[in-house]
């Protein structure tokens, strides 16, 4: 592993806040503002070219975290190797970045996207990335996943 992946590793993988320099929480900061970005434009039915912006530079935002998350994919999971890297996007968390991407990317590629929609509420599942960021969060859903039996 190179020095500078596993630097990006320790930046973009949210830790205790014991753990964390300054750098990862101006990253940590930086990607729940392009959530924030992101779901603001939601709650309006108009779409103004400030929204447009927001959507846009969240979108940059997202694209950038998924394929720094795609490059060290081998320190994200359990798989090892070149199959950390060809497994990756089938992942949960990387299949809903990409699923929340998408809508963004769609709307630029054809402006008349006619499931809107839909679109919208793919978007939503950026709100999904804060459990990341939020530890009591993750608390109360991993109490839920084990008590699920």
């Amino acid at each position: 592993m190179s020095k500078l992946r596993q630097r990006i590793y320790e930046i973009i993988e949210p830790v205790r806040d014991e753990e964390r320099d300054t750098v990862s929480l101006i990253y940590d900061i930086l990607m729940i503002s392009a959530i924030v970005l992101a779901i603001v434009p939601l709650m309006f039915k108009e779409q103004t070219l400030v929204f447009q912006i927001m959507d846009l530079i969240s979108l940059s935002l997202f694209i950038l975290d998924y394929l720094l998350r795609w490059s060290v994919a081998d320190m994200l999971g359990k798989s090892k190797g070149v199959w950390a890297f060809v497994l990756y996007p089938f992942r949960f968390s990387a299949i809903i970045d990409l699923l929340s991407i998408l809508p963004s990317f769609l709307r630029i590629l054809n402006p008349s996207f006619k499931l809107f929609r839909l679109s919208r509420l793919l978007k939503l599942l950026r709100f999904i990335r804060l459990v990341q960021y939020y530890e009591p969060l993750q608390i109360v859903l991993s109490v839920l996943h084990k008590e699920r039996r």
